[in-house]
């Protein structure tokens, strides 16, 4: 099988979490002896560069969709990476794949809206939309009033259970509370820097891993909180380095309340780990999220309902604690990233024998 892979995200050295989920895809099918040909764009700091790269992103796409031979076309990321397909749709000759991730059909920008106008056109000429999660594919079908029977769900790549080692909750003092995501609007850091206001005490420690642009934001309503003596900061914190992240902490904190929050591998990974989740009941942390089992639930972005289930948490018995921790391992098996790449190869080379509309 050989297979065309377009996006306009893809990670470098400078910048690895920038469209992470393409290059993971890449490797995953390379090792299923896949071919995939691929042509996309990396992060670029200036808007001249940008747009160059565009142009030949355009060119190089428009002229291996025309002339170069493949199975089938696998787009990631609707909008931007779709350009190329505007006028090129009406000459598809082969499948198209297109790959929906979450921010690139809630757009936060006006000129991604506008350009959203042209690029959704190409939707009815895919063959079939693979989705992250069952939330997410009921927007996509809403948006786009396409069939369910033509969205294909495969949950981000996945993760490595592997790599993420399980850990066993216990009693010990402090309470040790964790964040770990972008510091960026609507993550949710500010409700639950909020609750961890209302909750602090000399029994909890509060671990933050991430940066972003509200990064000094941050800092400052720790100064204003008064949670300097309690708080941890980490900064950026390298993939590899997560599962230590998630070894300090007794619960990770999901608090956002991003409409395009159409997974959340965070908290699936530290769930892998065996940390309970305490989430935002917003986006997809529903389908792995199950209220007093895993983790818990709070509503409409309320960091006083947060503070009383960090409360509830942390007193919990040991044995609670115990078996909370082994439900949030085992809850997300069913995501480890061998389970997932195979099943989207069984999806890919099943399409190249049948029709998939």
């Amino acid at each position: 099988m050989k297979i065309l892979l377009l996006s306009n995200m893809y990670p470098t050295s400078e910048n690895p979490h920038y469209g992470v989920f393409v290059a993971n895809f890449i490797k995953e099918f390379s090792m299923l002896g896949i071919t995939i040909n691929k042509v996309v764009i990396t992060k670029k700091n200036s808007k001249i560069k940008k747009f160059l790269s565009y142009c030949f992103y355009i060119f190089q796409s428009s002229y291996k969709i025309l002339f170069s031979k493949y199975d089938l076309i696998y787009v990631h990321y609707i909008n931007h990476s779709l350009i190329p397909l505007i006028f090129l749709r009406f000459f598809l000759k082969k499948k198209l794949i297109i790959n929906a991730h979450g921010g690139d059909i809630f757009f936060e920008s006006k000129s991604a809206y506008i350009l959203s106008k042209y690029t959704s056109k190409v939707i009815p000429y895919a063959d079939k939309l693979v989705v992250p999660s069952n939330y997410f594919k009921q927007k996509v079908i809403k948006r786009f009033n396409i069939s369910e029977n033509n969205i294909f769900i495969s949950p981000s790549g996945g993760i490595n259970l592997n790599k993420l080692k399980a850990r066993t909750q216990n009693v010990q003092l402090p309470f040790k509370i964790g964040y770990l995501g972008r510091i960026d609007s609507n993550k949710g850091w500010d409700t639950f820097l909020n609750a961890i206001a209302e909750l602090k005490s000399d029994n909890i420690e509060v671990h933050i891993g991430g940066n972003g642009k509200e990064y000094l934001l941050l800092k400052e309503l720790i100064q204003k909180f008064s949670l300097s003596n309690i708080t941890i900061l980490y900064g950026y914190i390298n993939h590899e380095k997560i599962n230590e992240f998630f070894n300090l902490i007794d619960v990770l904190v999901f608090p956002s309340r991003r409409e395009g929050e159409s997974l959340g591998l965070v908290p699936i990974e530290a769930l892998a780990c065996g940390v309970p989740v305490i989430a935002n009941d917003n986006g997809a942390v529903k389908d792995y999220i199950f209220h007093g089992k895993n983790g818990f639930l709070y509503k409409n972005d309320n960091s006083q309902e947060l503070k009383s289930l960090l409360h509830e948490f942390q007193n919990l018995s040991n044995k609670e604690k115990v078996k909370m921790s082994k439900m949030s391992r085992e809850s997300v098996k069913k995501y480890d990233s061998k389970i997932i790449a195979d099943n989207m190869k069984k999806f890919l080379l099943e399409s190249m024998i049948n029709p998939l509309n």
